[in-house]
């Protein structure tokens, strides 16, 4: 047993040399010799005597997996287009002359073939410790939107090379900044292929969402034993929770910056209790951090974000005086690279995805929350504001300030600049 540990420790060792000779090679295939053996000597550098000896040893037994077998041809190849790159002085024409046996090494094709490799690794690894291995790709909409789906095909392709369910790999994300399938095509579907687990609560189910975000953050420190109870006796009244939980969009982490600092801006106004005018005084630094983001996180022109941040402003909040809109569904489809940027920038929070109105019978709806940062100015509301408390249901359980908002959507001419 311990000479197999010994033998998968300097496998690892291998691949990461592999991986590493892999990032130093160019876009563009490369020609090399295949006689040439630069590699040996690099590999010896890196494992130690002792595992050199278990290698030997038990690569001639016959039970190692051939791709971790073959693992040194592939270092070696890769080595030596990785070296011959380097030789600044080498023609190309030289180099055509000079090689008898040519092989073409490609970036792309070595980095496929460690698929193969490191699903046997992994079964290796569950064979050996009985454990499996889980992947968890944090704040996976940082990556490019259009190298997404690469990214969870290769890591899937692992997944289903790999035995024994030895390895799985979970994509943690915002929904409306994650592309699982290139355009035109349909590898993956939520349904069949992912198991999606929500971590936030819609704002339609405003009340559980409440209750979501008190105990989120009751439970940041058990042992302050704050309870939820505790939370909601720090506001003056129900009121000014709810119109807390609206400025954040529920959005988790947005809660929990807003309520840091109306704790601060009423502790230092010697207030016991948050009211609204502390709520809108901490607005401002929701809105900087929302400007300051736009940039990072913009997945279209910036000026054309601006641009609809500027639309909404001038016809949503100050013509319409809302903070409510229906948005057509059919609409929304087609004008859905917009809005999914002003989402993501948290400048429109999704209430419902598909919301009747008073005012049509025959068309559905996409409501839409305002973000407070619009209309919150100093410590109060901008002046005549129609504030729709959405949340609130009539005796039949309808939502008739959801209901009763203004039907609204960026021009197509906007769209399509």
């Amino acid at each position: 047993m311990l000479d197999e540990f010994n033998y998968f420790i300097a496998t690892i060792k291998k691949i990461q040399f592999l991986i590493n000779t892999i990032s130093e090679l160019p876009e563009e295939p490369i020609k090399i010799n295949i006689n040439q053996k630069s590699s040996i000597s690099e590999i010896k550098k890196v494992l130690t005597e002792n595992e050199i000896k278990t290698v030997n040893k038990l690569s001639a037994t016959g039970k190692v997996p051939t791709t971790i077998l073959n693992l040194d041809g592939s270092i070696e190849a890769t080595f030596t287009a990785s070296r011959n790159i380097k030789k600044d002085k080498t023609s190309e024409q030289h180099l055509e002359k000079k090689l008898e046996y040519e092989k073409i090494i490609s970036k792309q094709d070595e980095v496929s073939n460690l698929i193969l490799i490191i699903s046997d690794l992994f079964s290796e690894y569950n064979r050996l410790t009985n454990e499996k291995i889980v992947l968890y790709l944090d704040d996976f909409y940082l990556i490019n939107l259009n190298s997404q789906p690469e990214v969870i095909q290769y890591f899937h392709d692992i997944y289903k090379n790999s035995r024994n369910d030895s390895f799985c790999s979970k994509i943690c994300s915002i929904p409306n900044r994650t592309k699982l399938n290139k355009d035109g095509k349909v590898d993956f579907s939520l349904k069949d292929d992912f198991s999606p687990i929500r971590l936030d609560k819609e704002l339609y189910d405003f009340d559980n969402l409440i209750d979501f975000l008190l105990k989120v953050t009751s439970n940041l420190n058990p042992n302050i034993e704050i309870s939820t109870t505790d939370l909601r006796s720090l506001f003056s009244n129900d009121e000014v929770l709810k119109f807390t939980v609206v400025a954040t969009g529920g959005v988790p982490r947005d809660f929990l910056v807003i309520l840091s600092e109306v704790i601060k801006i009423a502790k230092s106004e010697n207030s016991n209790k948050i009211k609204k005018e502390h709520l809108y005084s901490a607005i401002s630094d929701l809105k900087q951090d929302k400007e300051s983001n736009i940039e990072i996180e913009c997945d279209i022109p910036v000026e054309k974000i601006r641009e609809a941040i500027e639309i909404i402003q001038r016809e949503i909040v100050d013509d319409l005086k809302t903070n409510v809109i229906l948005y057509p569904e059919n609409l929304s489809k087609s004008h859905e690279n917009v809005l999914k940027n002003l989402i993501n920038l948290r400048y429109l929070h999704v209430i419902n995805e598909t919301t009747s109105s008073e005012k049509t019978k025959k068309e559905n709806f996409v409501s839409y929350l305002i973000d407070m940062t619009f209309y919150a100015t100093g410590k109060r509301l901008k002046q005549n504001f129609d504030f729709r408390q959405f949340w609130v249901q009539d005796s039949g359980h309808r939502h008739k300030y959801l209901r009763s908002a203004p039907i609204w959507n960026f021009k197509d001419d906007f769209i399509s600049k």
